[in-house]
């Protein structure tokens, strides 16, 4: 692996810890902490640069878009999209580095 991948793998591992963070705190924020296994089982995994936010929870599809009776918390969707400036300060430092 050269250096400028190296530098685009710590960047992706930088960001998928920041967008665990934002996420679990959407989780929070939406009230839809019980037992706390939802926020818990949030992770990351950098693989082909890419990164994956995502929990293996059965129920977090619905808390995240919603139901019938499920108010929608977009609490993956939101830690994305509201932290857009901030992914990308972090890959702009980790490639600068």
């Amino acid at each position: 692996m050269n250096e400028v991948d190296r530098k685009i793998q710590a960047a992706l591992e930088a960001c998928g810890n920041q967008a665990v963070t934002h996420t679990k705190q959407n989780i929070d924020k939406a009230g839809r902490v019980d037992t706390g296994t939802m926020m818990n089982s949030i992770t990351h995994q950098v693989q082909d640069d890419v990164c994956y936010i995502g929990t293996n929870v059965e129920y977090a599809v619905y808390q995240e878009y919603g139901t019938k009776t499920i108010k929608p918390a977009h609490f993956l969707k939101d830690a994305m999209q509201n932290n857009l400036d901030e992914y990308k300060a972090i890959i702009e430092s980790n490639l600068k580095g």
